[in-house]
């Protein structure tokens, strides 16, 4: 069997020196910053929300808003929904990897390497499903537009 210096991987055996566990601490440290300041966004969108709920009536009808406000309301709720998921897992990963560092944990250090694999997972599907957004828009106003100059001319 091969003998292991600081540096080799060998089959299932990764070394983790003390340089690569300092830089995931201090990393688990700045995704849980991020995560508590997404859940505070997501806390202040649910405000706004109930506040576009109990005071909606009022606000749309002195500015004459286009989309009733309450429709507003039930789209700030469901990006607070969209929006709490890839942050619950960017908290999940800083715990459980500070965790299994600090502690000597296998498991959670595993853990915590699944939770960021899908917060980064769900952060590229969101993009694709975005970008399709973005084409699917595009084309559709190139239709308009090629639409309303074959009416007019």
């Amino acid at each position: 069997m091969e003998t292991l210096d600081e540096n080799t991987v060998t089959n299932d055996t990764l070394i983790v020196n003390q340089e690569i566990k300092n830089y995931l601490l201090e990393t688990a440290k700045w995704m849980k910053f991020l995560a508590i300041l997404g859940f505070v966004g997501i806390g202040l969108m649910i405000i706004a929300s109930l506040v576009m709920f109990a005071f909606g009536n009022n606000m749309s009808r002195s500015y004459e808003q286009p989309i009733p406000t309450y429709v507003l309301a039930i789209l700030y709720l469901a990006g607070c929904l969209l929006y709490y998921f890839p942050i619950h897992y960017l908290y999940k990963t800083s715990i459980l990897l500070k965790e299994g560092l600090i502690e000597g944990i296998q498991d959670d250090l595993i853990s915590g390497f699944r939770y960021l694999k899908m917060h980064y997972k769900y952060i590229g599907i969101s993009m694709i499903v975005v970008l399709s957004l973005y084409v699917l828009f595009f084309i559709i106003i190139l239709i308009l537009i090629i639409w309303k100059n074959n009416v007019y001319n």
